[in-house]
Formats: C-alpha cells, structure tokens, sequence
C-alpha cells in the first residue's frame, strides 16, 4: 500500500503540475488562481513561492537550464534561480 506525505504546506488557491527535476533534486509545481510558482528543496525542507503576472498552468524543466512555463497568455522561460519570467 502507498503512503501519502504532506512535504509542504503551501495553501494552493489551484494546485497543479507537479514537475522534478532530477538536475536540481528540486519539485516544482504551479497554483493556477494563486498566480504563482513553487519550487521545494527536499533536502532542506525548504520552499520558494514566485508571484507570476499571469495563471500558469503547467511547468517543464528546460535541458539548457531554466523552466517553460504555460501561461493564459502564451509560453514563457523561467529563470529557475530568481523566478523572473
């Protein structure tokens, strides 16, 4: 039987899209009606929350570094350091 544990609190509006990336051992995810995109470090228990101007649907990981995101109005990159898109 699988065992579901709560990692981090984050009050989603919409949660959705949950994404890893093996590169940075990092779990990213999106809160549609929140605006906003979430990265979780599991090895420090952390967790980093980017307020976005637009709903972002869904996240993937970039191999050249960076994230694409979904978003009402089109594609965009993502700076996986300062969440700047």
């Amino acid at each position: 039987m699988m065992h579901a544990e709560l990692v981090h609190d984050c009050r989603a509006a919409h949660g959705e899209g949950v994404t890893w990336s093996a590169r940075q051992q990092r779990l990213y995810w999106v809160d549609i009606d929140g605006r906003a995109i979430w990265r979780f470090d599991p090895g420090s228990g952390t967790a980093d929350r980017w307020a976005t101007p637009d709903r972002v649907t869904a996240v993937a990981v970039r191999r050249a570094g960076g994230l694409l995101a979904a978003t009402a109005g089109g594609l965009a990159f993502v700076d996986d350091e300062s969440g700047a898109l």
